[in-house]
């Protein structure tokens, strides 16, 4: 035990905790010896805060693994540009199906190869004398023509097996189709007219 100038004493801590005991001069025992009081009772916070040197490492390792496999996809575009042109397609192609059945007038979907697609119809809805010239109006947009011609500027291949039409019935006039967008592929039932995509984007049965 110590006594300070200013007749502070401290008691060794017990337990971590710390006695801090003012002694007042002015006070005396029976005995003559000094009285302690106003005792103070400070405990010690043993545990240290924060993260151990392994813990850091597995945390900068995690980072760098995110890093590597994240940044290929935010920082390529085509990925998500195939997919958006490959969507835009495929919902152009279930319309122009649909708009054939609804007004029981064919519809053509042009597509001129890694350019630009386009839905036309049947000006006098005459199948045996067709004659596509008629703008089709995208429902989304508004706009008095439906088409795309984005592919190229998007560096995106369009590609399709033979021309588009879908009947009064909604059948491909020319049978089983497959069109390409990039590395997508739409495939086109020739019987029933039914359009797909790849698994997970509303594949074929």
């Amino acid at each position: 035990m110590g006594v300070s100038k200013n007749n502070d004493a401290v008691i060794p801590a017990k337990a971590g905790i710390h006695l801090l005991q003012l002694m007042d001069p002015g006070s005396r025992r029976d005995d003559g010896r000094s009285r302690w009081n106003d005792t103070v009772v400070v405990r010690q916070n043993n545990s240290a805060a924060g993260f151990t040197l392994v813990e850091l490492i597995i945390v900068i390792m995690l980072i760098g693994i995110l890093a590597a496999v994240g940044s290929s996809r935010f920082f390529d575009t085509n990925t998500f540009s195939q997919r958006g042109l490959f969507n835009d397609t495929l919902a152009a192609l279930r319309y122009a199906q649909k708009r054939s059945v609804a007004t029981q007038c064919p519809v053509q979907v042009g597509i001129i190869p890694n350019s630009e697609y386009r839905l036309l119809q049947d000006a006098d809805c005459n199948s045996a004398t067709a004659d596509f010239t008629q703008s089709v109006r995208n429902p989304g947009s508004g706009n008095v023509d439906y088409f795309n011609n984005t592919f190229t500027a998007n560096k995106i291949s369009l590609s399709s097996s033979a021309n588009i039409v879908f009947n009064a019935s909604g059948s491909s006039v020319n049978g089983n189709i497959l069109v390409q967008v990039g590395a997508l592929p739409i495939r086109i039932v020739g019987d029933t007219g039914l359009i797909c995509g790849p698994s997970g984007a509303g594949g074929c049965p």
